[in-house]
């Protein structure tokens, strides 16, 4: 597991005086279950969000590739005027991280914050969802350079897969199956890294199934209606919870 890297001190010393005071919710959930959507109508309906892999520009996974990553100390400097741009008072959604996203870590002092957050809500969603919400994401041009890319992606999980998982992955790839291929990176390889980082928190989460983007569509009312549903969760499980 990498551990977080320590930021600069003097940024270090910034972000701890104001870490403790909002309440971070943590937005959690197994890959393909559309954080990361939930997250953006968040900002849409006036919630305040922290979005990590959009400062970090990378989606948070071994194929999470957007473009090239901004080196650690620009992240940190874009992390910092983004936590300063937000009002503490009011409550915080971020998109649950293992420390870093990509080759960018999240400085120790808000890293510790979201580990130790109260506040943790697990999306869940159908296989058949996951793989699909994936595939709209990731599958934009599935032309040979593409294909190449998941081959080189596929080939760096090799030990984590084990050889003839990996073997299988590529031939699912050169089929271009790749709804096959989604679903068998996520039940050998994501959800396992997923369930061994949630074992790590002594916190149970409050799930809410995803019921949106059941057929690739997202709105704002599905959305709202989940975050309700998640606030009321949290009003029902601690009297500290505000709007």
């Amino acid at each position: 597991t990498v551990q977080p890297r320590s930021a600069p001190q003097e940024k270090k010393v910034h972000i701890k005086k104001t870490c403790s005071s909002p309440q971070l919710i943590i937005l959690s959930g197994r890959t393909g279950v559309g954080k990361t959507r939930v997250l953006q109508q968040l900002a849409n309906l006036g919630e305040q969000i922290l979005d990590l892999e959009f400062l970090a520009s990378h989606r948070g996974s071994a194929f999470g590739y957007v473009s090239k990553q901004p080196t650690n100390e620009m992240f940190e400097n874009l992390l910092a005027m983004a936590w300063f741009s937000l009002d503490h008072s009011r409550r915080i959604w971020v998109e649950d991280e293992e420390g870093h996203v990509g080759k960018c870590y999240i400085p120790s002092p808000l890293y510790s914050q979201m580990q130790s957050s109260k506040y943790i809500i697990r999306l869940t969603a159908s296989m058949h969802t996951r793989v699909s919400l994936l595939l709209s994401d990731y599958l934009l041009a599935p032309d040979e350079q593409f294909i190449q890319y998941l081959i080189n992606t596929t080939n760096r999980l090799y030990k984590r897969l084990g050889g003839e998982r990996h073997k299988h992955a590529i031939e699912l790839v050169k089929q271009r199956d790749f709804p096959a291929f989604t679903e068998l990176l996520l039940n050998h390889y994501y959800d396992k890294l997923y369930d061994k980082h949630l074992a790590k928190r002594h916190l149970t989460p409050i799930d809410i199934p995803v019921v949106l983007f059941s057929d690739a569509t997202d709105t704002h009312e599905d959305v709202y209606d989940t975050i309700t549903t998640a606030k009321n969760a949290i009003f029902a499980h601690s009297s500290e919870f505000h709007d």
